[in-house]
């Protein structure tokens, strides 16, 4: 183990992913009854609890990033326990301040502490792809790698991550304001004009929300495709999947599903799948039982997620 600190924020779920050392969860704000405003992370509030909180309160949850605070606590704790070097990992930068709020705590930290480094590692994806390179600097720190030949690594790693998402409404990433950057993040004026105008036809024609399917790498997203029904887009998703997977590039697939377990049975199977070969996939098929309070803050009660490392 050595004097290295391996740090997530709210990707894992505290207490119950432990391949880091540390995890500094992120919040959730919601308003209940009498306007008021509650503040809970993952420790606080389980999966089932906190669906039934979304599904009765009057606006959609919103996400906030741990604060410096919560990393200086985070970074005294370990260094108590006689670590010096800390690696960190975040969800992108240009998603959430978290990033940032880990550098300058630790600026403010090392005033206080001599002989101190850090790492932060703006990883360009989520949950189980946190998760990966966290098991991959674990990994390494075994084998007696420095904190700067880990980082090297683990930058490198972060291009061989690919998020997909099938999400049942906008409601929920529409308050978060991520569907008007979406819409003008790095996006010609003819694509944006085309995306808006589906948008708005899909919502009339069936008066409500369209299926979105997003894919993010490198912390970039991309938009798959809409549809106006959920199974219809959760097959969008797994037809892009399965190209890469036919094409061998596909090491592991984590899969995540809340309200969807039909359609989530239906991608394993299709990844499990050969049809070149006839014989089962080669692709390590990891199914998620719990799912991050603010990934589900951002999607809704229902999705169809995946997270694919790649080989190359």
């Amino acid at each position: 183990m050595g004097n290295l600190a391996i740090v997530t924020d709210g990707s894992l779920i505290p207490g119950k992913d432990q391949i880091a050392d540390a995890v500094v969860p992120f919040y959730v704000q919601y308003e209940i009854e009498h306007g008021n405003t509650s503040i809970l992370s993952g420790q606080e509030v389980d999966q089932a609890r906190f669906l039934l909180i979304q599904e009765g309160c009057r606006q959609p949850p919103t996400t906030s990033a741990p604060n410096l605070s919560d990393f200086i606590q985070t970074y005294e704790r370990l260094y108590a326990c006689g670590y010096t070097d800390f690696l960190v990992l975040t969800v992108p930068e240009n998603y959430s301040g978290t990033f940032a709020n880990a550098k300058a705590a630790f600026l403010d930290f090392s005033e206080n502490h001599t002989g101190v480094r850090i790492k932060v590692i703006d990883t360009g994806t989520t949950v189980a792809g946190v998760k990966y390179l966290a098991e991959e600097a674990v990994r390494l720190r075994d084998l007696g790698l420095s904190l700067e030949r880990i980082s090297e690594k683990i930058e490198a790693a972060r291009g061989r991550i690919e998020l997909f998402v099938t999400f049942d409404t906008l409601k929920y990433i529409g308050a978060s304001g991520r569907v008007a950057e979406l819409a003008e993040h790095r996006r010609g004026e003819t694509a944006k004009r085309y995306a808006k105008g589906i948008a708005a036809k899909l919502v009339a024609l069936a008066h409500h929300s369209p299926k979105l399917v997003l894919s993010v790498r490198g912390g970039h997203e991309k938009i798959l495709g809409f549809s106006l029904d959920f199974n219809n887009a959760v097959n969008r998703m797994t037809n892009v999947i399965e190209e890469r997977e036919l094409d061998g590039e596909i090491r592991r697939c984590y899969l995540y599903q809340s309200q969807a377990e039909t359609e989530a049975r239906k991608v394993s199977h299709r990844l499990n799948y050969d049809r070149r070969d006839m014989v089962f996939s080669t692709v390590e098929i990891v199914e998620e039982t719990e799912i991050p309070l603010a990934l589900l803050a951002v999607t809704g009660p229902k999705l169809v997620a995946a997270v694919c490392i790649y080989d190359k």
